[in-house]
C-alpha cells in the first residue's frame, strides 16, 4: 500500500528580510494564502539550497499590500529541486507544500 501524501505548511511572517528551505529535495508547492493588511514582498525559488536562488529558477514573487482582500493563490507546481524563499518587509502569508 503506498503512503498517503500529505502536505506541509509554514507561516511566513516578519518584519525583516530573511532567506529560508522549506525543502531541500523534489516536491510540489501546491497554495499560498495571503492576507491583507500587510506589506512586503515574498519569492520563491525550485531550489534546495539558500545559495541557489537565481532568476532562472524564480517561480513567482507575492506582494503583501495594505488594503487587499485575503487571497489564496493556486500553484499547483512541481518542483524539480526544492523549495526556498526570500522575504523583504512585513510578510506573513501561509505556504502549502509537500
Amino acid at each position: 500500500m503506498q503512503p498517503i501524501a500529505s502536505p506541509q505548511y509554514k507561516v511566513i511572517a516578519g518584519t525583516a528580510a530573511g532567506t529560508a528551505v522549506l525543502l531541500d529535495r523534489p516536491g510540489s508547492l501546491f497554495r499560498v494564502f495571503v492576507p491583507a493588511n500587510r506589506t512586503g514582498t515574498v519569492e520563491f525559488y525550485d531550489c534546495a539550497t539558500a545559495a541557489g536562488t537565481s532568476d532562472a529558477n524564480n517561480l513567482c514573487s507575492v506582494a503583501c499590500t495594505v488594503g487587499t482582500i485575503p487571497t489564496s493563490i493556486e500553484m499547483q507546481c512541481n518542483l524539480n529541486k526544492g523549495l526556498v524563499y526570500i522575504s523583504g518587509g512585513t510578510t506573513r502569508l501561509t505556504v502549502v507544500y509537500e
